[in-house]
């Protein structure tokens, strides 16, 4: 479906990857012109179809990509790039808060925890599972919009990620004039997703 490349003001009908929004609501439109002509053509078995496959792409689009909070539809599906800003967001977050940098060193360099202690150290287990779900979460959906392949094991990719990120907390807190990680961490990120799409972990046959 397209009347030409471009759709709109600067949004290319084309170029929108996986599931879009504005290639979906033109589609649509077209549909809807479709069926209309065949209303004034009397072809009542084509002006169902249409009928059918309208419902069937508005479904899809709210369920994909409806934004509730925002009480707006995403432009398209990107669950890596959602993935990418979060993993980038984490990792600013602890290079701009001298609080929550305390709270890793707190987490990241003692040995023994007082009863104090031990509650910072419950509270961060805590995140970091729901961390391990958000991201679990995310890759499956990256494979059901193909930007991973279908059997891409991601329970261990999201292990996989979780530990990267973990890793460069600590190098960080540790000797944190080793590298600037505010300012590299979209690049550190990157270098993960890149070897993640190139190479995917593969679930056992």
């Amino acid at each position: 479906l397209a009347w030409g490349q471009q759709i709109g003001n600067q949004e290319d009908y084309v170029s929108t990857p996986f599931d879009g929004t504005t290639p979906t609501i033109e589609g649509i439109q077209m549909l809807r012109t479709r069926a209309s002509l065949a209303v004034v053509m009397g072809d009542e078995p084509t002006k169902r179809r249409c009928e059918q496959e309208i419902a069937q792409a508005m479904t899809g689009l709210r369920q994909n990509l409806w934004q509730a909070d925002l009480g707006r539809f995403a432009f398209f599906r990107d669950p890596l790039g959602v993935f990418r800003d979060l993993a980038v967001s984490a990792l600013r977050h602890l290079a701009g808060s001298p609080r929550v940098r305390k709270v890793y060193e707190i987490v990241f360099m003692r040995c023994e925890y007082t009863d104090e202690l031990a509650a910072v150290a419950r509270r961060q287990k805590k995140d970091a599972n729901q961390c391990l779900a958000q991201c679990g979460t995310l890759l499956d959906q990256a494979v059901e919009c193909g930007q991973l392949p279908k059997g891409t094991d991601t329970h261990l990719a999201a292990q996989a990620m979780h530990a990267y990120i973990g890793g460069l907390m600590r190098e960080w807190v540790q000797a944190p004039r080793s590298f600037d990680l505010k300012a590299t961490a979209p690049a550190l990120i990157d270098v993960f997703l890149a070897g993640l799409t190139a190479r995917p972990p593969r679930k056992a046959a």
